[in-house]
């Protein structure tokens, strides 16, 4: 079993909470949300879980994953997601401060943790895509055991 921690099921946040529904979402009420997004799940056989600590002034989760089948396939992408109530044009953006803490238990494991970011011409355009990808990658894993 795989583990990941970082410090269309809407589900609010009061205590930590476990899904892994393909496309459960996890929202607080400060932007926050956790997502499962078990997209490419076909791609082999197992399961992806995500369990919400806590959705206050930050994002607290883990990810729980076992998969067997289509290495070199990516099977989910679960993610925490800030939503950004005013809409602002890219180059009126000085600065985005953040913060992060992960850790990886396990063996066997490709994975990796990437802030992923969506431009869009149209200001009303839905956030979950856009005209534009960003993914600047913090680190990307891969151990394997030797047994």
């Amino acid at each position: 079993m795989k583990f990941l921690h970082i410090l269309p099921v809407i589900l609010p946040v009061a205590v930590a909470q476990t899904s892994c529904e393909q496309y459960a979402v996890f929202s607080g009420g400060n932007g926050y949300s956790v997502s499962n997004n078990l997209w490419g799940q076909s791609a082999g056989s197992g399961f992806g879980c995500i369990t919400v600590n806590s959705l206050n002034s930050a994002a607290s989760w883990h990810a729980d994953w076992q998969w067997s089948g289509g290495q070199n396939n990516v099977k989910s992408y679960p993610n925490v997601q800030i939503s950004i109530p005013q809409k602002r044009i890219v180059n009126s953006i000085g600065s985005m401060p953040t913060s992060a803490s992960w850790s990886y238990t396990g063996s066997n494991l490709r994975a990796d943790v990437a802030y992923d970011l969506f431009t869009a011409s149209n200001p009303n355009h839905v956030t979950y895509s856009g005209d534009y990808e960003l993914m600047i990658w913090q680190v990307a894993e891969t151990f394997f055991s030797d047994d």
